[in-house]
């Protein structure tokens, strides 16, 4: 970024910093970083040598934002004013390096501090709705005052992954036992707000025992599918996951069988395990921006539940097709420069296997590491597992005012202007960076589509005209007033086929796709992906053999796109497995899901 303000905040309570996070987390500044220290934390750092002058009696939010130097500088006395308006005692910014350094000095060297005062500490790594924030807070307390050993919470309050930290000695008689058992308590009542066990350290000795408290034996089943394939034997993290497997020597060389072992053993016959996980039900948060709802629903459907909460999802590709056509369709979209692909914007998932029974996969939460990653796998197996019922969904903050500017021109003047917007941080402040080239390649033009405040259009605007000047580039501008407005019909929609490739590739193999009869193409210059759209009819009227077109040209393409890390998609033709050892993978796998 060309500039970064950090902030710090105190606190007189919870519920006002609790208003703070939930601003800044939908405020138009997009912040990177929010960070919570209770006053226990605090007043740890202030009986320290590290100590920077803070209220021990407070709670203290970090907070930051960075971008383009004449955005964030328009922004900085805003969120100022956002962390005083919700009852911010004290407010702290600054762009100089030293002082920012100085503003992150009390959460950077907390966890040191720990290590200080206590023999030993357990940090835990729930991920919790933002919304549950004081419930869960108050439980740590609780459960450490009860206990008589002190707990500290510094934690990502911003995606509402808790970090809680209990304190204790090993040596002391019953001090591990009270932390293990307030542990089982805290992720109890985590799993029931709608949380999940890990964000970022995954499942390990502390947490296989709770597994059963998010999964049930369905979900379970299709976990252990993934250890059964590439670690039948379970020699990778022995002892981690799983509380039932363990890697065990047999007698002969090299030979192992799994085996259950006995940690947390008696934690783990306290948490029966169900049969089945409970499914997603239709909700709508809308202080975390999820939502879950059919994955038949389409653009006409999800536009009334999105707009009464100032909320948008950035990804749509079609306004008529349904959330599972586009996802077939493509992994990514336009907007996926800034906002990622489906899969960073599809939380979980109902999913029907081919057996015909339904489970649940992945979480309602924005981050979660636990267990292994299915529903990516299973968002991009193209049915061969089955397919999704329904969609929780990640939202966006809504910013007022959704527009394109359009760059017309010669193409290598649009592929330098393409390559030096994205060579800046203006890259991440704009939904998408796409060329369009229509069939023959011939006339392409260069969008940029924006979704922002009104008042921010005139910056937004005047950076794009200069860009335009300078590479002699005519420009448009366009201004609708939802963001459906950046769908435009006659360019996106499903593709027929979605070719990944690199960025920097990504031009002139659009270029070459276009230069084909009857093929228009759109590029999404940040991802690397070319999106298809055959336009060429056949003499009865009708579209051409879409799926033989689309084996002819991946015939063509695959093998350079694989050698460049990339890939391809089609929703009118599966991806073969070519290699003999992913063949047999899938076998295995195949079955596993197909049991009933």
């Amino acid at each position: 970024p060309e500039k970064m303000w950090t902030y710090r905040a105190t606190f007189p309570e919870l519920r006002s910093a609790e208003r703070a996070i939930l601003a800044l987390a939908s405020h138009d500044s997009f912040p990177v970083a929010i960070e919570l220290m209770d006053p226990r934390c605090v007043a740890m750092v202030e009986n320290s040598p590290m100590a920077v002058g803070l209220p021990k009696d407070s709670f203290l939010i970090v907070t930051e934002i960075d971008g383009p130097a004449v955005l964030v500088n328009a922004r900085a006395e805003e969120v100022a004013a956002l962390l005083r308006t919700a009852g911010a005692t004290g407010v702290e910014w600054s762009d100089d390096e030293t002082q920012r350094k100085k503003l992150w000095k009390a959460r950077k060297v907390a966890g040191g501090l720990m290590g200080q005062i206590s023999p030993d500490f357990l940090v835990q790594d729930a991920v919790i709705p933002k919304s549950a924030l004081a419930d869960l807070l108050q439980l740590v307390y609780d459960e450490a005052d009860a206990a008589g050993l002190p707990a500290v919470n510094v934690f990502h309050a911003g995606d509402g992954n808790l970090h809680p930290n209990f304190l204790f000695d090993s040596r002391r008689p019953g001090d591990l036992e009270k932390v293990e058992a307030s542990s089982k308590r805290l992720m109890q009542r985590v799993v029931a707000v709608g949380g999940t066990l890990s964000g970022e350290h995954g499942i390990g000795n502390d947490k296989t025992a709770y597994m059963p408290l998010v999964f049930g034996a369905d979900t379970l089943r299709l976990q252990l599918a993934v250890p059964r394939v590439f670690n039948p034997r379970h020699q990778l993290n022995p002892l981690k996951v799983f509380a039932s497997r363990s890697f065990a020597q047999s007698g002969s060389r090299g030979a192992s069988q799994p085996a259950a072992h006995a940690t947390h053993a008696a934690h783990a016959e306290k948490i029966p395990l169900r049969e089945t996980t409970p499914l997603f039900t239709a909700f709508l948060d809308a202080v975390d921006g999820v939502i879950c709802l059919p994955a038949t629903a389409t653009a006409a459907e999800l536009e009334p539940l999105r707009t009464a909460h100032a909320l948008r999802f950035p990804l749509l590709l079609d306004v008529q097709a349904s959330l599972r056509e586009q996802v077939a369709a493509s992994g990514f979209a336009p907007a996926s420069s800034r906002f990622g692909p489906f899969c960073d914007n599809i939380l979980g998932m109902n999913w029907r296997l081919p057996s015909g029974q339904v489970v649940r996969i992945g979480e309602r939460v924005v981050k979660s590491t636990t267990g292994y990653d299915l529903l990516r796998f299973l968002l991009n197996s193209q049915g061969a597992f089955g397919e999704p019922l329904d969609y929780v969904l990640r939202l966006r903050p809504e910013c007022g005012l959704t527009g394109h500017f359009l760059l017309r021109g010669r193409f290598d003047d649009q592929t330098q202007a393409a390559s030096r917007l994205l060579s800046t941080c203006w890259m991440h402040w704009f939904d998408s960076v796409d060329l369009l080239l229509p069939a023959g390649g011939q006339d392409s033009v260069l969008r940029i589509a924006l979704n922002c405040p009104s008042v921010e259009w005139p910056v937004y605007e005047d950076h794009v005209r200069r860009l335009a000047a300078d590479q002699r580039l005519s420009l448009e501008t366009s201004i609708a007033p939802t963001p459906q407005g950046d769908v435009p019909d006659r360019w996106d929609g499903c593709p027929d086929f979605a070719f990944k490739t690199t960025p920097k590739r990504v031009l002139s193999l659009a270029r070459e796709l276009a230069a084909e009869p009857g093929l228009r193409c759109v590029a999404l210059c940040y991802n690397g992906v070319v999106h298809g759209y055959f336009t060429q009819r056949d003499s009865g009227g009708g579209r051409t053999d879409a799926a033989t077109r689309v084996s002819a040209l991946t015939a063509r393409h695959a093998a350079a796109l694989c050698e460049s890390g990339g890939d391809w998609q089609s929703r009118h033709v599966p991806r073969s497995t070519t290699q003999p050892l992913e063949r047999d993978w899938l076998e295995i796998l195949t079955r596993e899901f197909s049991r009933t």
